[in-house]
């Protein structure tokens, strides 16, 4: 009896790009696993499906209808629904973006919904904080509900309890001070 006989064979990781062109639109969902063999090297490759979950994994590009992400990441992930549990995004763009416990670091959507989260910029038709840090929020419509931290924030309508460092005039002033710095700093040279 040989070696090869008696150990079990590994599953195939399920977030590997498929074969040929056809099979990759046919897909219809996606899991990434954490349990991939640390010798294999990280793909750069694009997932595209209707649906993708991420557990406990990672992928660096994802196109799809939906993402749901729960103790994972995405580098760059663009979908109509995206959801985000214990996870997180560096570049998320969606019609509809949730995050819950996790991060992101760019929020583009047209409706972004951040519960005890963390991100540095949030770019929004309509977005919701509850409990939640953020950077900067450029948004229609701004809703807070709990306490919630904004630096600066930017909305046609802010809803709920919030005091941002910098409102946007604030933000205008500080820009100016700035740019007049930085303009006599180089005329000094």
């Amino acid at each position: 009896m040989s070696d090869d006989a008696t150990k079990p064979e590994k599953p195939k990781a399920s977030s590997r790009r498929p074969a040929s062109k056809a099979a990759e639109r046919a897909a219809t969902s996606v899991v990434a696993p954490l349990n991939e063999p640390a010798d294999q090297p990280a793909t750069s490759e694009v997932v595209e499906a209707t649906s993708v979950s991420i557990v406990q994994g990672g992928a660096e590009t994802v196109h799809a209808s939906s993402i749901d992400i729960r103790q994972g990441g995405i580098a760059r992930a663009t979908a109509d629904d995206i959801a985000i549990h214990q996870g997180g995004i560096a570049i998320a763009r969606g019609e509809h973006v949730s995050t819950e416990f996790g991060g992101n670091m760019l929020t583009l959507a047209g409706e972004a919904r951040l519960t005890q989260s963390l991100a540095s910029a949030v770019i929004a038709r309509d977005a919701t904080l509850d409990q939640s840090l953020v950077q900067t929020v450029v948004a229609g419509r701004a809703t807070f509900r709990q306490p919630s931290a904004v630096f600066v924030l930017i909305a046609g309508r802010v809803d709920g309890p919030v005091r941002p460092v910098l409102d946007w005039r604030g933000g205008l002033a500080a820009g100016a001070v700035i740019g007049l710095i930085l303009g006599v700093l180089r005329r000094r040279r």
